[in-house]
C-alpha cells in the first residue's frame, strides 16, 4: 500500500488522524522519492563507462586544484602587498625602484603598491641580464670569500664580517679588469685626474 493510499485509508478508518502526523507522512513519502532519484543516479554513474567517470573526476579534481591554486595565489598576493606596504612605512619609500623583468615585479600588485607609495618604476630591458652581472659576481665573491668561510651566529657578526670584507674588497684586493689595482686606487687617481684637469 503506498503512503498516499495509507493516508487516505487511515482518514476513512479512523478521522482523529491529526494534520502534523498526516505532514510528517508526507515528509517521508518525499524522502523516500528522493532516495529513489539517488539510487537511480547512483546506477546510472555505476553503469556508465569506466573511461567517461575517470574523465569526469579528473576534470573535477583539475577545477578543485585550479580553485585551490587561485586561492593561494590571492593569499600570497595580499601578503606580498602587504609586506611591501609595512617595508615602506617602516623605511620610507625610495624615489625610484629598479628592477628586471621578473613576474614578481610586473604584477599590477606590486607596481600598485609602489604607485601609491610615489615611488618611480625603472625596469631592465627585456633580456638585459648582463645588467646585474657586475652585482651578482660582487654577491658571490662576498659569499664564497668571507661568509660561507665563517661561522655566522648573529647578526653583529655577519654585519661585521661583510663590513671588513667590503673595505678589503675596496682597498687591498686587487682586480684584474682594473689593471691589479684596487677600487680605490682607481677611483681616487680619477678623481685627482678630474680635479687636475
Amino acid at each position: 500500500m503506498r503512503a498516499h493510499e495509507f493516508i487516505a485509508e487511515g482518514q476513512k478508518r479512523r478521522p482523529e488522524v491529526s494534520l502534523r502526523h498526516l505532514n510528517h507522512l508526507k515528509h517521508i513519502n518525499r524522502a523516500r522519492a528522493a532516495s529513489h532519484a539517488r539510487q537511480a543516479a547512483l546506477k546510472r554513474v555505476m553503469y556508465a563507462s569506466p573511461a567517461r567517470e575517470h574523465e569526469q573526476i579528473e576534470l573535477e579534481k583539475a577545477r578543485l586544484d585550479l580553485e585551490q591554486q587561485k586561492a593561494e595565489l590571492a593569499a600570497t598576493r595580499a601578503q606580498t602587498r602587504a609586506q611591501s606596504h609595512e617595508a615602506i612605512v617602516k623605511h620610507g619609500a625610495p624615489e625610484i625602484m629598479n628592477t628586471d623583468q621578473g613576474s614578481q615585479f610586473t604584477g599590477a600588485n606590486w607596481n600598485a603598491t609602489l604607485l601609491e607609495a610615489g615611488v618611480r618604476i625603472s625596469m631592465d630591458g627585456r633580456g638585459r641580464y648582463l645588467d646585474n652581472i657586475f652585482i651578482e659576481r660582487l654577491w658571490r665573491s662576498l659569499k664564497q670569500e668571507a661568509v660561507y668561510l665563517t661561522e655566522l651566529t648573529d647578526g653583529f657578526q655577519t654585519r661585521m664580517v661583510i663590513k671588513d670584507w667590503i673595505t678589503f674588497y675596496n682597498t687591498e684586493r686587487p682586480h684584474s679588469a682594473l689593471e691589479y689595482q684596487t677600487p680605490d686606487e682607481t677611483y681616487w687617481a680619477r678623481e685627482t685626474t678630474k680635479k687636475a684637469a
